[in-house]
């Protein structure tokens, strides 16, 4: 039936073991099983991507994968023989739109094909793989395309792993587009996102000149408006039946389930897949640059330079020394030559990545000059000089011990989550590469040679490469108008008769695990001020070591930029670089972060250096220096994330919906002011970061040493405080209005709507039963695809592509709380999308026939919110502090079967039925009806100054 290809790998590590099999189909299965994870994760992918697209129809892999989603002949309707001419009248409407240029017969054929999509939906189901989906407890429903592939995944219970295998299997047999139009309008979000992301369009200019003539820069993995505009339904089935075959796809399990038993129903259910011949892709030419060429635009909020220089294709001898040369120059540990060069000075930002497909590859570099007095060409002589100096060989033994290290580190750490191994087995398929060669990278990364490093500077960074400048300016934007097409809006109170089938089966049910707060982490006694949490690392020798002192910006104002500052820190023996590469040396990285309540500091590092660890990160945190001279690129980091962010209207609309919320107490405008960061000193900010020390602090390990040796270790070589010093815990709560506002901020360029909907809800006591209702409510309300703000703003009526709301709890009991929505819309969308949300908030849907669902959801996916190993301390810490004496989610898992549809209705009539509702909009008031509006609340216009403090 199959042929068995491989059957270990790091065999000293059990959880790494991967087995691969081909079925007699050509379908290609790798297992992964790991009883250290909590569930499962699962994919399946096709090696087949945008470059696929036929280049009359870009965007189509990525629509396709939107459409997938859609169902089958059997699932996601209620009868397919009674739907199937309404189909097959909409397949050749469209095909009649693709060849029709009057735009007056275009628009009579798009109502014609809305006309049958209305009575097409009297039988559809669109969102019911999404209901089957979370009635099997399974999470994080989701896909992507990329340029050579396409990824289909989520998370579910290990004892469902059957009927996840018939679900996912059963999807690409006989499938069916449906809600062909509705779904369109989605992807005419999405790309609006793009437009209003400047990143966006680089990426896109990048691509158009490395890779002139191949798809990879011919044909965006979204598509173009012009294509978008002209689908064919006749060419996405063609597409499907080419690549979408057994030969060309597999399935990766990766997490807590038994392979020899599972084997079995893969073969019985995957082996039903078709077998074809898949095209071979064509060769193209490669881009060759005879010079440096230039394009100059204007894209950006701040000047920015992207170089790119043309490498080599993902699977390459040279692909090593090449991630080396890169590390060498720019790195996680900060010991880079651009690193420094940024923390000198001398730029205001430098970074380079490797960008490499299976057909070809680069390498990018993206420099931000200083602001005044820097030109293009100054900024990248920079660069060039660091280069030289790797081309000449100024590589000691010690950068490539402290590179290797790094790079091992990393490596481990990606191995160590079953979602991230699941989804780099996917990338071996994909790019054709085995989990072996995976798994020996770190071995290929050790054997390179300062020689080798030489000879990948020399022989791809030369004067032929391509570079962007921009200066400071906004894209021309493409408007694509609202299609005033009638909603496609669906009852969804019967199943299909997949669904039926599908629900008789019973899988085993094996109970949730739960945080045992005394035996999953073990807590010792450091001092009367430090208290330490030990959990146990079940996968690699990579340790983290994270402090978290009891004190945040709510008790020491300001105390946010000691974080910022904490980068810049040394001692009195050692400079900054010199500290950076004695941590670079041990394997060792840290950062730091400031919150309402909380300053943290945390180290990743490995376990075999843990003592050596201790000793340096103990001179970093109570001997630390800090040069006033750092606070000039500490002033320059945060002045040019600025400038970016406050042009971007995604960060506007979350500073709107945070300024009418907190008022001045928004963190958009409770910070320092940016003519005022020039008056900061070090030493005030050294002060202040001392004084967030002596607070009392909670430690938590999680590596291989037991926690005896861990509390031995620190109280041998930290100074602890011993103060018994601790902030009060506060909370910032919505200013509160008597009626229905509408806050707005005019922004003329922006392509989207960003749209917050706040409820100011009533003091929250926790309670098991209280809790269960709450997320009940919210999974019934916000929850994926099928929860009914993303049902009835996305599935069917096409208004956004994001849209989501949640109740939220307060962190302290009786404490007030509130309710919360947001949706990201077309501008000319706004007016409909703030009706429709508006009615779900003030009038919500009453659906019963959903609570057995909803339950079965709630009890099955509860394994799901077990944290990873690094994080079961802090949450068994928080949840204390809480006054939790047990695991929240175990109290809540007790009450779900007495749960009722009444519960979750008369939750919503207690904390968000017939409040005031505050909306926020940040968009383009050009394209909205203001007059309208005013029908939901009192509009109050604002300006950009009243939301964000310079």
């Amino acid at each position: 039936i199959l042929v068995f290809i491989a059957t270990a790998a790091f065999a000293q590590n059990p959880a790494l073991k991967v087995r691969k099999y081909v079925l007699d189909n050509g379908f290609t299965v790798y297992l992964n099983e790991d009883k250290t994870a909590k569930e499962v994760f699962g994919a399946v992918v096709v090696k087949a991507g945008s470059k696929n697209d036929p280049a009359d129809a870009t965007g189509m892999a990525h629509y396709l994968e939107h459409m997938l989603f859609k169902g089958t002949t059997e699932l996601g309707t209620t009868d397919f023989q009674k739907e199937k001419p309404f189909l097959d009248s909409i397949n050749i409407y469209y095909d009649l739109l693709g060849k029709t240029k009057d735009e007056t017969e275009r628009k009579r054929i798009q109502q014609l094909i809305n006309q049958q999509s209305v009575q097409a939906s009297k039988y559809a189901l669109p969102t019911e793989f999404d209901k089957l989906v979370q009635s099997i407890g399974g999470t994080g429903l989701n896909a992507y395309t990329e340029n050579d592939m396409t990824v289909y995944h989520n998370a579910f219970p290990g004892e469902q792993i059957e009927k996840w295998l018939d679900l996912y299997s059963h999807r690409f047999q006989n499938p069916v587009f449906r809600s062909f139009q509705s779904e369109l309008e989605v992807v005419y979000e999405e790309k609006n996102m793009g437009m209003d992301n400047f990143q966006t369009r680089m990426i896109e200019e990048i691509n158009k000149n490395l890779f002139k003539y191949h798809p990879y820069g011919s044909q965006s993995t979204i598509g173009t408006v012009e294509h978008l505009k002209n689908p064919s339904l006749t060419k996405m089935y063609a597409y499907f039946n080419t690549y979408y075959v057994a030969n060309n796809m597999a399935l990766v399990l990766c997490g807590n389930f038994d392979a020899e038993k599972t084997l079995p129903l893969i073969i019985a259910r995957f082996s039903k897949l078709r077998t074809g011949i898949v095209p071979v892709f064509p060769k193209f030419p490669e881009t060759v640059f005879a010079k440096k060429e230039i394009l100059d635009v204007k894209y950006t909020p701040v000047k920015i330079t992207v170089l790119g220089f043309k490498t080599v294709a993902v699977i390459h001898p040279d692909k090593a020394a090449l991630e080396v040369f890169l590390s060498l120059l720019f790195n996680e540990s900060e010991t880079g030559k651009l690193n420094k060069l940024q923390r000198d000075g001398k730029l205001m930002f430098a970074g380079g990545f490797n960008y490499t497909f299976n057909d070809d590859g680069a390498v990018i570099f993206f420099i931000v000059p200083k602001l005044i007095g820097q030109s293009f060409d100054k900024a990248e002589k920079l660069l060039f000089d660091e280069i030289s100096k790797i081309k000449n060989g100024e590589i000691s033994d010690k950068d490539l011990l402290i590179i290797k290290t790094e790079l091992y580190r990393q490596r481990q750490q990606e191995l160590e989550n079953y979602e991230d191994r699941t989804l780099s087995i996917v990338r071996t398929f994909g790019e054709g590469s085995t989990w072996e060669d995976f798994l020996g990278y770190s071995k290929q990364l050790e054997s390179i040679s300062k020689e080798d490093v030489m000879r990948v500077a020399k022989q791809y960074f030369g004067e032929n490469y391509f570079a962007i400048h921009s200066k400071r300016g906004t894209p021309k934007k493409e408007i694509l108008q609202k299609p005033g097409f009638k909603p496609v809006v669906t009852d969804q109170k019967e199943e299909s008769e997949y669904a039926k089938n599908f629900n008789k089966y019973r899988s085993n049910n094996v109970s949730p695990k739960f945080v045992d707060f005394e035996k999953d982490a073990e807590l010792v006694t450091l001092n009367e001020s430090n208290k330490l949490y030990v959990t146990r690392n079940p996968i690699n020798d990579v340790f983290t070591l994270f402090i978290q002192f009891n004190v945040g910006t709510d008790s020491l104002k300001h105390l946010d930029l000691c974080s910022d500052l904490f980068s810049f820190f040394h001692t009195r023996d050692m400079n900054m670089d010199q500290l950076k590469e004695e941590f670079a040396l041990l394997g060792l990285t840290y950062n730091s972060w400031c919150s309402v309540h909380h300053f943290s500091i945390a180290f990743t590092g490995l376990d075999a250096n843990l003592q050596k660890s201790l000793v340096l990160i103990n001179r970093l945190i109570n001997e630390p220096v800090v040069d006033e001279k750092s606070m000039k690129p500490m002033r320059n980091d945060m002045i040019t994330e600025r400038k970016i962010s406050e042009k971007e209207p995604d960060v506007l609309g979350h500073a709107l919906f945070e300024y009418v919320r907190l008022g001045n107490q928004s963190s958009y405008i409770d910070r320092v002011a940016t003519k005022d960061l020039k008056k900061l000193k070090a030493g005030e900010l050294l002060g202040l970061y001392k004084k967030a020390i002596s607070y009392n602090a909670v430690w938590y390990y999680a590596g291989t040493e037991p926690a005896e040796k861990i509390q031995a270790l620190i109280s041998t070589h930290m100074v602890l405080a011993n103060n018994k010093k601790e902030a009060p815990i506060t909370e910032k709560y919505n200013i509160s209005s008597p009626e229905n506002i509408i806050y707005i901020v005019n922004d003329k360029k922006a392509v989207q709507s960003q749209i917050y909907f706040t409820v100011n809800s009533s003091p929250y006591s926790f309670s098991p039963a209280l809790s269960a209702r709450a997320t009940a409510f919210n999974e019934y309300i916000g929850g994926s695809f099928s929860g009914l703000i993303l049902q009835e703003i996305r599935e069917f009526r096409s208004l956004a592509y994001s849209s989501y709301g949640f109740f939220v709890r307060p962190q302290l009991q009786n404490k007030p709380s509130y309710f919360y929505a947001f949706i990201g819309c077309q501008a000319d969308k706004t007016n409909e999308a703030v009706e429709v949300m508006n009615g779900l908030i003030n009038n919500m849907p009453q659906k019963p026939e959903r609570i057995d669902a909803l339950v079965s959801l709630l009890k099955n996916s509860t394994s799901a919110k077990y944290p990873d190993f690094r994080y079961i301390a802090w949450y068994i810490n928080y949840s204390r502090r809480r006054g939790d004496t047990t695991s929240r989610y175990k109290q809540e898992y007790m009450q779900y079967d007495a749960l009722a549809f009444s519960d979750v209705v008369s939750f919503y009539e207690s904390f968000i039925k017939n409040r005031p509702i505050i909306i926020t909009i940040y968009g383009n008031t050009s394209k909205m009806d203001l007059v309208q509006l005013a029908k939901y609340g009192r509009i109050v216009e604002l300006q950009k100054k009243d939301i964000i403090r310079k």
